[in-house]
């Protein structure tokens, strides 16, 4: 019968005894090395969304990949006081309000793509949100503010916002319209706690939206809000009807005790609406982005397998190589997680994850142009019934805070290698 099994695999080795140290004793009788490779299917699905809120960065921009389409990241924040209760004097006038957010020196696109164009919007919060309640990077923006009344916007290509010679660092700051300081310097009564300001005023939301970016332009900025020492701020610029030169602030920060929340929005390619339609086409090439789409792969011999062998399996890596990129294509992560789905139903990591990444690998091997997946202890969890035969999908290891996409060749380039013991 293992014969027969063998014949799916493209190669298999004679016989060989393992390390002693690997098996019981009474499992050294026989061990095979095999390679499958038309016994595996893959496809690209669409996934549900993932979880956004309280990541420890937030993320802006937009960008354009020839393959995948557009994609747009923003995020929603509340702001606190520096103190409650302030006394803004008799008579503030407000000079200026400004928005300024510390970049965390990342983002994903940017480096070879300065000319790609950036629109960004800010918005008032019309609707409450919480720091300990649950958000997904699926949410309608228009559920949380009037897109038709932004606050402030600024049209741009990438590296006008950069601060600083080589890199991205200091803030990315907008100004905020003076009547919206004035309207906060005649309302004193709502800034007698966080609790009442929070009330009046709910937070800001920042869209980038889609602006006519040429393909394979863009990008999208890691910004980190709660940076220790210099968080991201709103700063009230302000002086009394009768000293107009004696300047005073009032800072607005953001703290732990704030919410802050990812949204994603994505505008597929025909190639990925093609490949979400026809499932043949993950033969050839299979794709992924946060929240939205993923790679399944599917193992249909280990269902003749579990019927009709009786041993084990001592091994198990599944090779995926990336597909060869165009010049304007955007880059792969240096690392990918694999889940499956639990007896619920539910999406959740397998066990060689959670053993650690050298055991479980998941990398990107440059030299090779491949990820490599120790999926030894699923296939033996199919193997013994423990486990459904309903396949597993590659995932970005967090999903909500991630605006990365990657291209892989299909099952047709895909390889199993596995190491069978018959008891």
């Amino acid at each position: 019968r293992l014969f027969l099994l063998l014949a799916f695999f493209a190669s298999c080795t004679e016989p060989e005894s393992l390390n002693p140290g690997l098996l019981p004793a009474a499992d050294l009788l026989l061990v095979n090395n095999a390679v499958v490779k038309n016994g595996i299917v893959s496809v690209t699905k669409s996934t549900e969304a993932a979880r956004s809120d309280e990541t420890p960065e937030n993320l802006l921009g937009s960008f354009h990949d020839p393959e995948l389409g557009k994609f747009s990241a923003g995020f929603m924040c509340q702001f606190l006081m520096e103190q409650n209760n302030p006394d803004f004097g008799s008579s503030p006038v407000c000079d200026s309000m400004v928005l300024s957010i510390p970049f965390s020196g990342g983002a994903y696109g940017f480096d070879n793509r300065l000319q790609g164009l950036q629109k960004i919007k800010v918005y008032q919060l019309t609707k409450d949100i919480f720091s300990d309640s649950l958000y997904y990077n699926d949410l309608n923006p228009a559920s949380f503010c009037n897109l038709s009344t932004p606050l402030a916007s600024v049209i741009s290509y990438a590296d006008a916002f950069y601060q600083g010679a080589g890199g991205i660092s200091g803030n990315f700051k907008m100004v905020l319209p003076v009547s919206l300081g004035q309207a906060w310097l005649n309302s004193p009564t709502d800034f007698a706690t966080n609790q009442t300001f929070v009330n009046y005023f709910k937070g800001l939301l920042f869209r980038a939206e889609f602006p006519d970016q040429e393909s394979g332009t863009g990008g999208v900025w890691n910004l980190s809000p709660l940076r220790s020492g210099a968080p991201a701020k709103i700063s009230l610029y302000y002086h009394q009807s009768g000293s107009p030169q004696v300047s005073q602030t009032f800072s607005f920060p953001v703290t732990g005790d704030c919410a802050r929340i990812n949204f994603f929005e994505t505008v597929n390619s025909s190639l990925i609406s093609a490949h979400l339609s026809d499932s043949t086409l993950g033969k050839s090439a299979i794709y992924g982005r946060s929240g939205s789409i993923a790679p399944v792969f599917y193992f249909p011999f280990m269902d003749q397998l579990r019927d009709t062998f009786s041993g084990g399996i001592n091994r198990a890596e599944l090779i995926v190589k990336l597909k060869p990129a165009s010049a304007d294509r955007f880059s792969n992560p240096v690392s990918l997680t694999m889940q499956a789905r639990n007896t619920a139903g539910a999406w959740t990591s397998i066990t060689e994850v959670s053993i650690g990444s050298t055991y479980f690998k998941g990398d990107f091997e440059p030299s090779g142009q491949l990820y490599r997946f120790n999926i030894s202890v699923y296939l033996q969890e199919i193997l013994r019934g423990k486990r459904l035969n309903n396949g597993v999908r590659l995932m970005l290891k967090n999903p909500g805070a991630s605006p990365e996409i990657f291209s892989l060749l299909g099952s047709d380039q895909a390889t199993l290698n596995l190491t069978l013991s018959r008891e």
